[in-house]
Parts: structure tokens; sequence; C-alpha cells
């Protein structure tokens, strides 16, 4: 199979690069996390449902296909850190991506993903094996976390080897600080339940809180 997932495609949208503002007063004055701190602060086992194991991360650094005008921000990037989690060979995936900015630039970064999530509610991609992935992508609530959060629900169609291939995502970004942290739930020829996705969510907001705290 060789059409990407959703998580994989609007990962380069909400991260900019993978997954996930305006600095936080005094931000310009504190030490950046480690790419070493921000590994420490991603999800574990012990946070995500049960049956989920760790898998090979989701690629944050490719392309939407001309759908992103984030790439400059990743000249912006101090560091970051990606996991993934899968249930099976296809799914449901569970992804999470943190990227620490230069102060002042996250902000932005959540305004071009905002801008390019509803550019971007019908999108076509040509893939490296020649076939054509559609998809749409609309926003959807999700409560306040951090200082900042967007969220959406990305549905593709797509063929790979001659197959056809249906996906749905929901993805949150959260800004905290000059941290954003992007999670991304995927199922594949089915909708991704909405049980048990928030909670992961707020688990990974918190830990980014904490590392931020103890830095």
């Amino acid at each position: 199979m060789h059409a990407p997932l959703p998580i994989r495609l609007l990962a380069a949208v909400a991260v900019g690069s993978a997954a996930l503002l305006g600095a936080a007063t005094g931000s310009a004055e504190r030490k950046p996390l480690s790419s070493a701190a921000l590994r420490a602060a991603l999800l574990t086992r012990a946070d995500v449902p049960a049956g989920y194991a760790r898998s090979k991360s989701a690629d944050t650094t490719g392309s939407t296909g001309g759908c992103t005008s984030l790439e400059p921000f990743k000249n912006a990037e101090t560091a970051r850190a990606d996991i993934t989690f899968t249930r099976g060979t296809l799914g449901p995936l569970l992804d999470e991506g943190i990227v620490e900015y230069r102060p002042g630039v996250a902000r932005s970064t959540m305004t071009a993903t905002r801008r390019d999530l509803d550019r971007c509610a019908r999108f076509t991609q040509r893939n490296a094996d020649g076939s054509t992935t559609r998809g749409t992508i609309a926003r959807e609530p999700f409560p306040d976390l951090g200082d900042d959060t967007v969220a959406a629900r990305i549905h593709i169609r797509a063929s790979g080897n001659g197959l056809p291939l249906t996906a749905t995502a929901d993805i949150v970004v959260v800004r905290t600080g000059d941290v954003i942290t992007l999670v991304g739930q995927t199922a594949v020829f089915s909708e991704p339940q909405a049980k048990g996705f928030e909670p992961v969510v707020r688990r990974a907001v918190a830990k980014v809180e904490r590392a931020l705290a103890g830095r």
C-alpha cells in the first residue's frame, strides 16, 4: 500500500514539515527544550488505550501536494519528537508529534495551520506510485487546551497497487508556549472512535506542560 494515510498527509499541514503561538511571557529568556526532553514527553503505551503497540513513526516531513504554506517554519524549529502506535497492519493508528519553535514563531504556525485547514477543504495529491489521493478536511470542535487548540477531521480516498483505500483521521493541534503538539488517530475503512481519544490528547498536552515547567 503506497497511498499515504491521513495523519501522514495532515501532519505536514499541522506541524509544518511530520505531527504539532506567540511567545509566552518571558519565553525569549527561557532555555529551549532538547530533543531528548521532547522524546521523554511523548506518549507511552501506558498513556494510550489497551491493545496499541509502538510502531514506526509517521513521516511528518512530507508534502501535501502544495496544500501547505508552513514549510518556512521548519527552519525555526529548535527540537522535535514523534511517535506512532498501532493496533494492526491497517491500524487504527495513534500518532503524536511535538515541535518546539523559536520564540514567537508557533503563533504564526497556528495561524497558518488554520488557514491551510480551511484552504484544503478539498484536495488532490499525486502519489509517487502514480496513484491519486483525494480528500476533504473539516475543522471540528474540541476542548480548549494549552494556549491555543485547533482540531479537524480528514477523509481520504486513494488507491495503492490498484487497490482502493478509504481512511479517516481526527487530528488535534495544541500550542503550549513555543511548543506545538499534534495528536492524531487514523482508521482505515472505518471511522475513528471518539471514545478514549480526548483523554489521550489531554495526557499528551499535560506531559508537554510538565516538561516546560521543569526546564
